[in-house]
């Protein structure tokens, strides 16, 4: 497979995230296979949420604490934005709790034929709308908003 060079959108959309989020798999594949050498988000603050805690550091926590909860919680405090880095488990759960308030969705012009969904099946539809598209070298990176709910005033 020929590199494909990706959108130069990474280093705008890390400057704005204080907060990642992370599964035990997610975590597992960035420090053996992505990230070996050296913990990719220094600057942020990251959570790994896992049943098997490990060796902590200031800015590396693991938790077992609920997604829904921390992410409720985490949401409470000021700071930047909270980026949920994977896996499926994790957003899955925060979905279902319509914690999420943007989506942003990068396609790779690679047919896989199997993996993990990236969303569960039988969940209530979200209604989103486009906020961006970057379209590089066949790479498409698409970022969607959470549709706020419209209410209207009683005009009875």
């Amino acid at each position: 497979m020929a590199d494909l060079e990706l959108p130069d959108t990474y280093i705008s959309f890390i400057q704005n995230v204080d907060t990642i989020i992370m599964g035990q798999k997610t975590y597992h594949q960035i420090t053996t296979e992505l990230a070996k050498d050296m913990w990719p988000y220094p600057e942020q603050q990251s959570y790994i949420v896992t049943h098997r805690p490990k060796a902590q550091t200031d800015k590396l926590l693991f938790t077992d604490k609920d997604p829904v909860s921390l992410v409720t919680e985490l949401k409470k405090q000021p700071g930047k934005d909270i980026w949920i880095c994977g896996g499926a488990n994790l957003i899955a759960q925060l979905v279902e709790h319509d914690l999420i308030d943007v989506y942003q969705l990068t396609l790779i012009p690679t047919l896989l034929g199997q993996g993990i969904r990236l969303f569960s099946e039988n969940r209530a539809p979200k209604e989103l709308c486009l906020l961006r598209t970057v379209s590089q070298n066949g790479v498409v990176e698409l970022t969607y908003e959470r549709k706020k709910n419209v209410t209207t005033k009683d005009r009875s």
